[in-house]
């Protein structure tokens, strides 16, 4: 497994990786026990969406998310 950085939103990070990995909203929704509303919600931005949902839905991406201080 090779670590990059991805830079962008949330949002379009999550689209991105998603649609690099070749995976509908729909089966992402699946593999992540989610909705496919959520996934939506998610790419859209949607402040929205609970963080554990966005948390499941980016470990079944294989993102961490790291926090650092500016």
């Amino acid at each position: 497994v090779v670590a990059r950085e991805l830079t962008g939103t949330l949002a379009q990070v999550v689209r991105a990786h998603r649609r690099e990995l070749k995976l509908t909203q729909e089966y992402l929704a699946l593999l992540a026990g989610v909705s496919e509303r959520t996934i939506r919600d998610l790419e859209k931005g949607r402040e929205s969406v609970a963080f554990s949902k966005v948390s499941t839905v980016l470990d079944t991406l294989g993102i961490d998310l790291i926090l650092r201080e500016r």
